[in-house]
């Protein structure tokens, strides 16, 4: 008896639980337009969709309302996807479904305190251990350093802004963030950091960190640490180093490497050059390129993974409006700094972005941008698309 009580009890739960949570859904819309848009209508609104939300009783004509709603839930429930897995073989009556598939759903619930928030996420992040496995073990797919990596991530909003920015077309709306796989990084390393550190005076001019600034800023582990494969990119705290596994946790990826050779035509000089202020490792390739006309992929990694380090602890260009002057970076904008000595040849540029097509226009580089030069440049010596988890890629 005491069983069949307790499974009558998750039962109603189940039914309960998920009614609630349909009328927060719904509440939750109606308080942004109280809010934002307009108290009287969004109080009628209320009144009329939730009318014991004043006076704390159910009134006879909001009846009518909570029976279709738990019906609703009780379908919801029982049509609950198992996704394969066994769900109360052991007895297969309705009731249990109903319990058994609440407390599945149930786990995919998330709270938040900033604001006060519930919401159902059926999953964690897309990336999969098996895929993850694929980049950082020793295979076909393995990270190269010189590797530019753009992520991406579901239902955040920055995402979304990024994908109405322009250039957004096909598989690189997934993508939002780009970084550059630098591999293993030593103590070594740690001298070449935050070498081009700039910091801004009160009259708002950029000058170079002192010493002692940039050594406070290389031996900070948020912005400078050792491991044997880092990833190096620029998030909202600056330039910074951060262990792949880390970098890793989102829902889109994509591994993208540069040819093994890149040569430029002899006859066709001025296209090497490239906007913007130039590293000194980048000039240095760049005047190389004019007489050799091609340049290892090799030597072009290198120089870019030696501008990177000495970016470190540079700030980040919120604004999207610093890509010529170099002293503070998109995580695009760092990509396409460091790598100006074989852009022009990669076909990566700078172009313009409007949010939706005529708002906050911009002259600068989108991981949009990138994620292009790799897929629609059929040239040889075009980035090449090796790995990604959403559609197919080419290696």
């Amino acid at each position: 008896m005491k069983s069949s009580f307790d499974s009558w009890m998750l039962f109603a739960a189940a039914l309960l639980g998920r009614l609630f949570f349909y009328l927060y859904l719904i509440c939750i819309p109606l308080a942004g337009i109280v809010a934002v848009a307009s108290p009287v209508i969004g109080i009628a609104l209320l009144n009329w969709l939730w009318p014991a939300m004043g006076r704390w009783i159910l009134p006879i004509d909001s009846i009518p309302i909570y029976v279709f709603l738990l019906l609703f839930s009780f379908w919801q429930l029982y049509t609950y996807p198992t996704g394969g897995r066994p769900i109360s073989h052991y007895k297969k009556d309705f009731s249990n479904k109903i319990s058994s598939n609440f407390i599945s759903w149930f786990g995919t619930l998330k709270y938040f305190t900033r604001p006060y928030s519930l919401v159902a996420d059926p999953g964690s992040y897309a990336i999969t251990g098996p895929q993850i496995r694929q980049l950082i073990e020793p295979g076909k797919y393995q990270l190269q350093p010189g590797d530019i990596l753009l992520r991406g991530y579901k239902n955040y909003l920055d995402g979304a802004f990024i994908q109405h920015t322009g250039g957004a077309d096909g598989l690189s709306r997934f993508f939002s963030h780009s970084a550059i796989y630098a591999g293993q990084l030593t103590e070594a390393d740690r001298a070449l950091a935050c070498t081009q550190l700039k910091i801004q005076t009160e009259t708002g001019e950029w000058v170079k960190a002192s010493e002692a600034a940039q050594q406070e800023r290389r031996h900070d582990a948020e912005y400078f640490q050792t491991g044997t494969q880092m990833v190096i990119h620029s998030m909202a705290k600056g330039v910074h180093v951060e262990d792949i596994l880390t970098f890793l946790r989102c829902d889109y990826v994509a591994v993208l490497r540069l040819p093994e050779q890149l040569s430029a035509d002899p006859a066709d000089r001025a296209p090497t050059a490239t906007r913007g202020k130039v590293s000194a490792n980048s000039e240095a390739l760049l005047q190389s390129l004019q007489t050799k006309h091609a340049l290892q992929r090799s030597e072009v990694v290198q120089a870019a993974l030696r501008t990177a380090l000495s970016e470190i602890g540079s700030g980040y260009d919120f604004l999207f409006e610093h890509v010529k002057d170099h002293h503070i970076y998109s995580c695009s904008e760092l990509v396409y700094h460091c790598f100006q000595s074989v852009n022009a040849l990669i076909g990566l540029k700078i172009t313009e972005h409007r949010f939706l097509g005529f708002l906050f226009k911009r002259d600068t580089v989108a991981p949009a941008d990138i994620y292009k030069a790799a897929t629609q440049n059929p040239d040889a010596n075009s980035l090449k698309l090796i790995w990604q988890n959403v559609g197919k890629a080419n290696d």
